[in-house]
């Protein structure tokens, strides 16, 4: 019964920390209202698509550059709550809470109450990252889980097509190992790497022996939650595919070297923020325990492989067979990806720690009489830099400026009934006037999928603006291309915009407002 208690007042905790300042810290990310402009609309009028796209590719009508679980559900969201930053998060912080709690669960199924809930304490407390505007805590699984992406859906259907699979082999039904295949799919319907949970699932099938029909049930499950997507996808092939090849590198299927190359850049995934001094891994003492991962997991590899026990198995195959397939196949390295990891890693650090403490490690390791103090010394650490970090990421609001001001000031400067023409990091708060993003003349003009492929005059006498909004990311890109600034320059001399204001914000940088006479 104490471990129900803790889980439940960790599950508080997480609560508590995570809806605090939660429209305002971190400050808007990118993506965030891209995919919540996706969900907007699919709230209004069931067309999952944004208009800030229009003009290329469809993406008004059909948006594939994300899978749609994300969108899906902040649109219910958004339909209850309004369109709002917060409304839109609050949707991924719920999935966190469904995360830790599959966590407690895959840790509690297979070695017991108290692996679970020390899972869910490392996944809260264990800082494992150096900081950044988006890591503002170091916390993965916090932060995270504060930012309206689908980061956090891939590990709730992952986890739960886990723990499909170990009921499936202990009841031997076949609907089972249907359910669990059907929920990997969904994980992919998150993002398509939440696919690598079907390996996962494949790979146990076949490390436990247990049948040609159990991988077959297991893959018609999932065939049965993929086939509405990929109908929608046929409807529109030639859309899908000028939308996906926006990034022609993210997919070079075909070629050694970007698998070679995947796998060499794969150490960045993990480093964000260090930028190449390993030394400052030192400096914090969660950074350096992350030392346990390997050797908890090795340690695992062994009892799995070994002992044959079965629920080693289940726990060092997505342990090790994620990360392995993260470095072959995925080109992007987003830190943020590896929170579907994270809560199996806990688990076995958690399985490693308790055995540990219970002085029960393994029979070729004695004495016993290090080991309370050693996992002593190593909770306190990791307990006070957590509560150290929590406490930054609670005070982060006092110097992070909040969104809505910031564009209220933007505002200011905008005629009625204007069509704008900015990065889509600032629909929100400008999502009733005809908004366009960037993006859409830029790809318009240098996309290989661009159809047809138009001047950068031409893309922006397409877009037609009378509204031009200059922030500091437009002005690194015209820096860095010096031709693009000048055909920018005369295009708006020609068109007739003239500066009619400037907003300066130490979060969101510096903006100019060009309105056209």
């Amino acid at each position: 019964m104490r471990y129900y208690r803790l889980l439940i007042g960790f599950l508080l905790f997480y609560w508590a920390v995570s809806l605090h300042g939660l429209a305002n810290v971190p400050h808007v990310q990118g993506d965030e209202p891209w995919l919540a402009s996706a969900a907007w609309k699919l709230a209004n009028s069931g067309v999952l698509g944004s208009d800030m796209f229009s003009g290329f590719q469809r993406m008004d009508e059909r948006s594939y550059g994300f899978m749609p679980l994300q969108p899906v559900a902040v649109a219910l969201a958004l339909r209850l709550g309004g369109l709002g930053l917060f409304q839109a998060r609050f949707v991924s912080v719920l999935m966190g809470l469904l995360v830790l709690a599959l966590t407690c669960a895959l840790g509690k199924r297979l070695s017991g109450a108290a692996v679970g809930v020390t899972a869910v304490a490392l996944l809260l407390l264990w800082r494992t990252t150096t900081l950044t505007p988006m890591l503002i805590s170091g916390v993965l699984f916090v932060d995270v889980a504060r930012i309206a992406r689908y980061d956090m859906f891939v590990p709730v259907f992952g986890l739960t097509a886990l723990h499909g699979y170990i009921s499936a082999h202990r009841q031997g039904e076949w609907w089972r190992y249907m359910l669990a295949g059907g929920l990997a799919a969904l994980s992919a319907l998150a993002n398509v790497y939440g696919a690598f949970w079907l390996g996962v699932l494949l790979i146990l099938l076949l490390w436990n022996r247990e049948g040609w029909r159990a991988i077959l049930f297991l893959l018609a499950g999932a065939a049965i939650v993929w086939s509405p997507y990929v109908l929608y996808i046929w409807q529109d092939i030639p859309s899908w595919r000028g939308q996906l090849l926006v990034y022609p590198s993210r997919y070079e299927l075909l070629s050694w070297r970007w698998y070679l190359l995947n796998i060499v850049r794969e150490p960045y995934r993990y480093a964000p923020g260090l930028g190449g001094h390993v030394w400052k891994l030192f400096a914090r003492p969660g950074l350096l325990l992350l030392l346990a991962v390997p050797l908890s997991l090795a340690l695992l590899t062994g009892r799995a492989i070994w002992r044959r026990e079965w629920a080693a198995r289940v726990l060092v195959t997505p342990a090790l067979l994620l990360p392995l397939l993260f470095a072959l196949l995925i080109f992007s390295k987003y830190i943020n990806y590896l929170v579907t990891i994270v809560p199996v890693w806990a688990v076995a650090v958690a399985w490693i720690g308790v055995m540990a403490w219970q002085q029960r490690p393994f029979r070729w390791i004695r004495p016993y009489h290090w080991t309370r103090p050693l996992v002593t010394t190593i909770a306190i650490l990791i307990l006070l830099e957590g509560i150290a970090r929590h406490r930054a990421l609670w005070q982060a609001g006092l110097s992070i400026h909040p969104y809505r001001p910031f564009i209220g000031q933007v505002r200011q400067y905008i005629p009625d009934g204007a069509r704008i023409l900015g990065s889509h990091a600032f629909w929100l708060g400008l999502d009733d006037f005809a908004y366009r993003s960037w993006f859409v003349p830029l790809a318009q003009h240098q996309a290989a999928s661009a159809d047809p492929r138009l001047s950068l005059p031409e893309a922006l006498t397409a877009v037609d603006p009378s509204v031009i909004l200059v922030d500091n990311g437009i002005q690194r890109m015209w820096t860095a291309d010096p031709n693009m600034a000048q055909l920018m320059a005369e295009w708006m001399a020609d068109a007739g915009f003239e500066r009619q204001g400037v907003v300066v914000d130490a979060t969101y940088g510096r903006v100019e407002i060009w309105v056209r006479r």
